[in-house]
């Protein structure tokens, strides 16, 4: 519970259930994205033949791709109703006034970084049981029943992602609530020139990378990525890599392809019927390689830098107001 603010129970329902309304009708992407972000990893998982069972393999492609196509559709709910009810969850823990529930002092919501520590804090405030009772029913079970039929360790995969999408569906909620109960008050923040990004802040740029401001030049940003909040916090505090953003003209692009710049020449091939003195935005993807792996630190699968590609082109086309032919991302 929140000190000095009391709820009953039904005031906690209503209060959710209108709060979750509000988010789907604000076209708030992060949801959206999320879900399309992580089927590409479920069906990654799927199509890798060492998930597959023997009766699946003997299946003709027509067949194969139908159970995919059902897979993802399922997947799609299943993922929805976790977010959901990460989203109830996160106001019972926040809202609730019970005896064993947890005193939350409204001074801790002003803090900047108190949204990721609640996230941090989700996996001791909520036991593994719970998450199961929560999130092993309805759509969830739903698909987790459905793949048993064709595939081998579905179940772990499947809770996994579930478990992020509660998560988020709990951080929506603290949002909510920090700014519509709470109602701590926005600050005004220091941003970048080009991207006008948070300077001491965390900031979400994929579905499962946060971000934090580096350094800026009048034509060029870096950014730090980190996993995001949701994967705990011994790994989202573990550096991955970088992101660099350059502003070139297109006449710029010409100069350096034609002195043999292999990259400039790439990037000419994709804007051709750029005039000159257009403005494109190449975003640059470099990735820390640690050998051995760190504990806790999961691997970024060959399926998701495509995935990240494009949920980079839809973070900087909504940060920079531009369309996304005049972004290019490389790794």
């Amino acid at each position: 519970m929140i000190a000095g603010k009391k709820f009953t129970n039904s005031e906690i329902a209503e209060k959710e259930a209108k709060f979750l309304e509000d988010y789907y009708h604000n076209n708030d992407p992060r949801l959206s994205d999320s879900v399309e972000y992580y089927s590409i990893l479920f069906q990654s998982f799927l199509r890798n033949e060492d998930n597959q069972d023997d009766s699946f393999k003997k299946l003709e492609n027509k067949q194969k791709e139908d159970i995919f196509k059902s897979e993802d559709d399922l997947f799609r709910n299943a993922m929805h109703y976790a977010f959901n009810k990460g989203h109830q969850t996160a106001f019972l823990i926040l809202l609730m006034n019970s005896r064993n529930s947890q005193t939350f002092d409204e001074s801790i919501f002003a803090e900047k970084s108190a949204k990721d520590v609640f996230l941090f804090k989700l996996d001791n405030l909520i036991s593994e049981d719970v998450y199961n009772e929560n999130l092993r029913r309805s759509q969830v079970e739903l698909l987790i029943n459905y793949t048993r039929d064709n595939f081998e360790n579905g179940l772990f995969k499947i809770m996994d992602l579930a478990k992020i999408f509660f998560k988020k569906g709990c951080e929506i909620a603290y949002e909510q609530i920090t700014e519509q109960i709470v109602q701590v008050q926005k600050k005004d923040l220091a941003v970048s020139r080009i991207t006008s990004v948070d300077l001491n802040d965390s900031f979400q740029i994929t579905p499962a990378f946060s971000a934090t401001f580096v350094m800026e030049s009048p034509r060029f940003e870096e950014w730090d990525i980190h996993w995001d909040s949701t994967y705990g916090h011994d790994v989202s505090k573990k550096l991955i890599g970088t992101f660099l953003i350059h502003q070139l003209t297109i006449k710029e692009i010409k100069n350096y392809a034609e002195v043999g710049a292999i990259v400039y020449q790439q990037m000419l091939e994709n804007l051709s019927s750029f005039e000159d003195d257009e403005i494109v935005y190449l975003g640059e993807i470099r990735f820390s390689l640690i050998e051995p792996p760190l504990d806790g630190l999961r691997t970024i699968e060959k399926n998701e830098i495509s995935a990240i590609q494009y949920a980079l082109t839809l973070t900087l086309k909504r940060k920079l107001g531009v369309p996304a032919k005049n972004i290019l991302i490389i790794t």
